[in-house]
């Protein structure tokens, strides 16, 4: 929570305890500094509904205590009254905050670009974004969470199962990034990352700051139609299509389709990865040598790109879903190092043939000399790898793909582990891996 509201709060608790002290100018006192506390969150952070039975909470005390100046005694039934006004109108802002990126802990700070690339052949356009280093943000405009924010707040309501006034207040989230930042000096090492079902470019905004902060460049596209939402540049949007995903057909028709879906967001990366340092020259990117990254279907699409793409050196998969992948990948691997972390089993998001189908690959790279790791984050759900479990710390009780883990826990544990393989990749050191006490390995039946 920010600042002032974490303020007001503690203000109207104190007030609501002032109702058993017999002194009327101590609660008017307590009521204008409510007031001064509401006046200045509404002015520097900004007004969201969670905070309004707040906000009218204040109001009604500060006229109590104005008409009740004289009455010095101690007031036992208000105060059972506003008390568990108190709690409930409290509950609202802890259980959905302004989400909070972490505060990236590299020595960088970092930029962002974001830009627009078309493939005539297959008259696909794909948005891009970029997060980077830099040593230099000074004068530098902040740059959003989302590109096109007021767009893409119903989709973000529909992605995650709630009214869209009920995730409005996301437009009050910052990120840690600067507009069109100058990229350090010298070639930049890039991670090419893949989002998922229901996904988009920036949705773990937490792994690009970090990594960026740390050295490298992040670069993530929306791949259309698979996307929650893709909005161009001219206003224009592509709504995420069910038959991307095969929705209505099992068995053998629903993998072909899911299949040829593996195919086409490989191509894109291949697409945007050949074009890249011809579209944003400025940036000094190496697109010679690549880690690909993706979450759920975008782990599957990583293994697939990794295996067909020589400039692919390494695999960071999150949660990955192997169907995207193809018969060839399980049965030969890939030529590179693979880390790959999975969301707590006891919770089930996959069924079992999947982690089965990573075993497969995972065993056959290994056996060719490969790092390989992989690593289950206990009390984790399948969101908990994008900045989604950010919208709630209690989303595990309100039914979203959120575990009991803490979140920032969860992302730190994502960051530490994905740059230990980054590390190894580009720099050639022996993989220096932090062991995380809510980290196992892989059970069957856990």
């Amino acid at each position: 929570m920010r600042f002032f509201e974490v303020a007001l709060i503690s203000i109207l608790s104190l007030r609501t305890l002032a109702f058993l002290i017999p002194l009327a100018s101590l609660r008017l006192g307590l009521s204008v500094i409510a007031l001064i506390a509401t006046v200045c969150h509404l002015f520097i952070e900004g007004w969201r509904w969670q905070m309004i039975p707040l906000y009218v909470l204040a109001a009604l005390l500060l006229l109590i205590d104005v008409s009740q100046l004289k009455q010095h005694k101690r007031q036992l039934r208000a105060f059972f009254i506003c008390l568990p006004l108190l709690l409930v109108f409290i509950a609202l802002p802890i259980v959905l905050p302004v989400p909070k990126l972490p505060i990236p802990t590299g020595p960088y700070a970092i930029g962002t670009s974001h830009f627009e690339i078309l493939d005539e052949s297959r008259n696909r356009k794909l948005p891009v974004r970029v997060w980077y280093p830099t040593d230099d943000v000074t004068g530098l405009k902040e740059a959003g969470w989302l590109n096109h924010m007021t767009e893409m707040i119903p989709a973000l309501a529909f992605g995650s199962g709630l009214p869209e006034w009920a995730v409005r207040h996301v437009t009050r989230m910052k990120a840690n990034s600067y507009l069109e930042a100058k990229i350090i000096e010298g070639n930049t090492p890039i991670v090419l990352f893949v989002h998922g079902q229901y996904g988009f470019k920036a949705q773990s905004s937490y792994l690009a700051e970090e990594l960026a902060s740390q050295g490298y460049a992040f670069v993530a596209a929306d791949h259309v139609g698979g996307a929650l939402l893709t909005v161009y540049d001219d206003g224009s949007t592509v709504d995420y299509t069910p038959s991307e995903f095969a929705e209505g057909l099992e068995g053998a028709e629903f993998d072909a389709v899911i299949r040829e879906l593996g195919q086409r967001w490989m191509d894109d990366l291949i697409f945007v990865l050949d074009n890249l340092e011809s579209k944003v020259p400025q940036l000094n990117l190496d697109s010679s040598k690549v880690v690909a990254s993706g979450h759920s279907t975008g782990g599957g699409v990583s293994f697939e790109f990794c295996r067909n793409d020589e400039r692919c050196a390494g695999v960071v998969a999150l949660d990955p879903w192997l169907l995207p992948s193809s018969d060839e990948t399980f049965d030969k691997g890939i030529d590179a190092p693979l880390l790959s972390l999975f969301s707590d089993p006891r919770l089930v998001f996959f069924e079992t043939p999947n982690h089965a189908a990573f075993a497969r690959m995972a065993d056959v790279t290994q056996a060719s000399g490969y790092v390989v790791r992989e690593k289950v984050i206990v009390d984790s759900k399948h969101h908990e790898f994008s900045d989604a479990a950010l919208l709630s710390p209690w989303g595990y009780l309100l039914g979203m793909q959120k575990g009991p883990i803490r979140t920032h826990r969860s992302m730190q544990i994502t960051t530490e582990q994905s740059l230990a393989l980054l590390k190894h990749v580009f720099e050639g050191n022996a993989p220096q891996w932090r062991e995380f006490a809510e980290e196992i390995d892989w059970v069957e039946g856990y």
